[in-house]
């Protein structure tokens, strides 16, 4: 009973990655698609959705 407890907990915390990498790659293209006027055309080229999700990762 235990090993299905660890499984599905692992399994969980697999699924709340992927969901959260999909936010990432959304908010990056989010940001690189809206018209930001007061926000630097560089700092809009170099976001990067593995920055983002490496961010997302490590909290």
């Amino acid at each position: 009973m235990h090993s299905a407890i660890a499984i599905m907990r692992a399994l969980r915390a697999i699924a709340i990655m992927r969901v959260l990498r999909a936010i990432a790659r959304v908010d990056v293209d989010t940001w690189r698609t809206k018209d930001y006027t007061i926000i630097p055309d560089e700092y809009l080229a170099n976001l990067s959705h593995e920055k983002h999700i490496e961010r997302v990762e490590s909290r």
